[in-house]
């Protein structure tokens, strides 16, 4: 099967879902992931909208919710 570039707002997309998934599902808040980004719950909301984090700052969110080496290799594919 040939493999096609996924748009960047699709993948923006499917990486959100990914982080309000796992924080459902473990009770996480918005509040307890931002007071570990040293930011706002609001300020935490935006960077997850937009997807806007540094590498730092997404490691700390992958590290927090408990993301597998896979999904985190799986959500940096640019391609699918």
């Amino acid at each position: 099967m040939p493999r096609t570039k996924l748009d960047r707002g699709y993948q923006n997309r499917l990486m959100q879902e990914r982080i309000y998934g796992k924080m459902r599902r473990q009770g996480i808040t918005q509040a307890m992931v931002a007071r570990k980004l040293g930011c706002t719950q609001s300020a935490l909301s935006k960077k997850i909208t937009a997807m806007s984090f540094s590498l730092e700052e997404l490691r700390i969110v992958f590290r927090e919710l408990g993301f597998s080496d896979k999904e985190i290799l799986e959500s940096m594919r640019k391609e699918s």
